[in-house]
C-alpha cells in the first residue's frame, strides 16, 4: 500500500546540505524489490548504493568527517517540502535538546540567510515562521554536517528544508491521526511529532535495505506494516514506515528495509527515540549495527536526521 510521501529529494540532515532486533525484517534472506525508475538494480539484502548499482561503502567503520574547524558565515537556503523558497523563516542553531543557541536570522525572499556556525561538524537547526510558503511547523535538523570553512567563504551553501503545516498535517491525515487541517485549527490538534530520516554510508549516499530499529524509553516501535495501514481508525501510533522503493514520494507499507532513498519515517512518536541502523554489509554473513543517532521530538513539529556510520 502506497501513501503520499512528500520528503523532499535532498539529502536530509547534511549540509554539505534499545532492541536492534525489534524490526529485522529484510535480514535473514527476505527479497527487498530493488529496482529503481532508472532500471538498476540493487541485490536483495546486501547494502546497496542502488544510484551506482553497487555495494554500499562501510569500509571506514565510523564516518570521519575530520577536525572541527572554525565558526564562520555560512550560506543556507531555506526551502520548503514543494521546493518553494521559504521567505521570512526564521533560521537558528540549536543544541541536542532543541534549546535554540544564539539569535534567529530571517530568510529573504528567496529564502537566503546567512549564519555563523562551526565548519566541518555536525550542527543542529531549527526553523520557525512564515513562508513554508504558509506557516513553518518547527522543522528540526539534528546532527546535520556543514561544509569547510574554505568551502563556505567560497560561497558554499547549506541547505535546510522547513515543513509546512499543511504538509505536516497530510503526514497526520495518512496515519489516520486527523481528518483536515481546517479540523485541526477548529479543534486544536495536540499532533504528535513526526521523524524523517536517511541513511547514508562512508561515502554519504543513500543507503538501501538497511533495516531501522526505533526504541523509546517505554520500548520498541513496531513497523507501520500492511495489517495496520491506514484505515478510518488510523494505524497503531507509533510505528515506523520506509520510503517506496520506486518513488521517494510514497510511504511502502510492507516494505521491511529502506529503499534506494535510504529514507523512512517514525509517525506519531513523542519524547526522544534511539534509532538504530543495522544491515549485512558485502561478503559478510551476519548483520552488522552501522550506526545510531538519539533525537528528541517534540509535539506538532517535525525531527529530521541522518544516520552516519558508527555515530
Amino acid at each position: 500500500m502506497k501513501h503520499r510521501w512528500l520528503m523532499p529529494l535532498l539529502g536530509l540532515g547534511c549540509g554539505t546540505g534499545s532492541n536492534p532486533g525489534a524490526n529485522d525484517g529484510g535480514l535473514d534472506g527476505t527479497v527487498v524489490d530493488g529496482s529503481t525508475d532508472a532500471g538498476v538494480p540493487f541485490e536483495a539484502s546486501v547494502l546497496m548504493n542502488a544510484e551506482a548499482g553497487t555495494p554500499s561503502n562501510y569500509a571506514c567503520g565510523s564516518f570521519d568527517a575530520g577536525s572541527p574547524q572554525a565558526s564562520v558565515p555560512h550560506a543556507f537556503h531555506v526551502s520548503s517540502l514543494r521546493f518553494l523558497n521559504a521567505a521570512g523563516a526564521q533560521l537558528v542553531l540549536v543544541d541536542g535538546t532543541g534549546a535554540p543557541q544564539g539569535t534567529p536570522v530571517t530568510t529573504d525572499s528567496s529564502g537566503n540567510a546567512t549564519l555563523t556556525v562551526p565548519s566541518n561538524t555536525y550542527v543542529s537547526w531549527q526553523i520557525t515562521g512564515e513562508g513554508c510558503p504558509d506557516e513553518c511547523v518547527p522543522t528540526y535538523d539534528f546532527g546535520a554536517l556543514t561544509h569547510t570553512a574554505a568551502d563556505a567563504d567560497a560561497g558554499a551553501v547549506e541547505n535546510a528544508v522547513g515543513y509546512d503545516i499543511d504538509d505536516f498535517v497530510g503526514y497526520a491525515s495518512q496515519a489516520g491521526t486527523l481528518g483536515s487541517k481546517e479540523a485541526c485549527d477548529d479543534a486544536g490538534c495536540g499532533l504528535l511529532g513526526e521523524v524523517f530520516g536517511t541513511v547514508v554510508d562512508c561515502d554519504l549516499a543513500p543507503v538501501a535495505n538497511a533495516v531501522v530499529s526505533v526504541a523509546t524509553d517505554a520500548g520498541s516501535i513496531p513497523l507501520c506494516v500492511a495489517a495496520q495501514a491506514p484505515t478510518d481508525a488510523g494505524v497503531v501510533l507509533p510505528c515506523v514506515v520506509y520510503a517506496d522503493v520506486h518513488s521517494p514520494l510514497f510511504f511502502d507499507f510492507t516494505a521491511s528495509a529502506t529503499g534506494p532513498t535510504g529514507r523512512f519515517a517514525v509517525m506519531g512518536a513523542e519524547g526522544a527515540v534511539t534509532i538504530t541502523v543495522s544491515g549485512l554489509i558485502a561478503g559478510t554473513t551476519q548483520p552488522t549495527t552501522l550506526g545510531t543517532m538519539t533525537v528528541p521530538i517534540f509535539p506538532e513539529s517535525v525531527s529530521l536526521g541522518t544516520v552516519f556510520p558508527q555515530r
